[in-house]
């Protein structure tokens, strides 16, 4: 008897645990789908998913909780990502152009090759005494200064050989008093 009923408490204790995961992973694929449906899921529980490459622009996950999640290739333009968990995600490739991501914890994140949106106009003007040189950029930069909360920056560098002026103010990332401790920035490097 005590065989039999050890083995009913070992077979429901068993039933149990893959239910309570295949539980959790319907749960979390209906926060997806609700989330993909009305772009709103602040606050909402999405640690670990898998939401490579998803169209994500324009969503409201405002202090959602996104640890883990892997976020490679996704498109994050525009999205609210404010006071969100992003500890240990991968955004390697995304989109991040225009995000809000004040206050977002990324620490331990992987931001490699990820578009910040961040663009520079570069004007350089050279001259002496027996010509003049000016040269107009258009660039994609991969990393901008996560201190500098300015959303339009100029930088005007002049010395007797001619002058250069550099105007960031395109769309970049808001990562004013975002957590970038040990995370992996766009240009590969780790932020101390």
């Amino acid at each position: 008897m005590k065989q039999r009923n050890l083995a009913i408490v070992t077979l429901a204790v068993a039933v149990g645990i893959v239910m309570g995961n295949y539980g959790l992973q319907w749960l979390n694929q209906l926060r997806v789908n609700h989330l993909l449906q009305t772009r709103e899921c602040p606050g909402c529980d999405l640690r670990y998913t898998n939401l490579v490459g998803t169209d994500l622009t324009f969503v409201n996950l405002a202090g959602a909780n996104l640890e883990g999640a892997n976020l490679e290739r996704a498109d994050l333009r525009n999205a609210n990502l404010s006071r969100t968990n992003l500890r240990n995600a991968n955004l390697s490739q995304t989109s991040l152009k225009e995000a809000d991501l004040q206050q977002a914890n990324l620490e331990r994140a992987n931001l490699e090759a990820a578009n910040l949106g961040c663009t520079a106009v570069n004007f350089n003007f050279s001259a002496d005494d027996n010509s003049a040189d000016f040269s107009f950029n258009l660039d994609r930069q991969s990393t901008i200064d996560a201190h500098d909360d300015a959303s339009i920056r100029f930088n005007l560098n002049a010395t007797q050989a001619g002058a250069s002026f550099r105007l960031n103010a395109f769309g970049c990332a808001d990562l004013d008093g975002a957590n970038l401790r040990q995370t992996r920035m766009p240009d590969g490097k780790i932020n101390p």
